[in-house]
């Protein structure tokens, strides 16, 4: 197949953007990728809220709190287990307000 038959119907391709899998899931079993907004359970009232980047080769959770923090992802999934819910994407505000990436 030509690349106009996998293309087709999928619009201008430079509005495209092409997000990393962190290669996690949060506890309810949804993917974990580059952007997405996540909230992290680390003790049993405490929850720090932020987003997923991927920066020379590997993924981090920089939170979004008084006191900004970025921690290596699978650091923080190693230390706290799974204890993350994916709560939205930073895409979906530009999706949302017509916005450019």
């Amino acid at each position: 197949r030509g690349l106009e038959d996998v293309t087709s119907g999928l619009g201008d391709l430079n509005d495209l953007v092409v997000l990393r899998y962190a290669g996690l899931e949060d506890m309810d079993g949804e993917e974990i990728y580059e952007g997405d907004r996540v909230s992290m359970w680390y003790a049993p009232r405490a929850v720090a809220t932020g987003h997923i980047t991927f920066e020379s080769g590997a993924f981090y959770f920089n939170t979004t709190e008084a006191k900004p923090n970025t921690e290596l992802l699978h650091k923080c999934a190693t230390d706290y287990g799974n204890h993350f819910r994916v709560t939205g994407s930073k895409y979906d505000r530009y999706e949302q307000e017509g916005l450019d990436y």
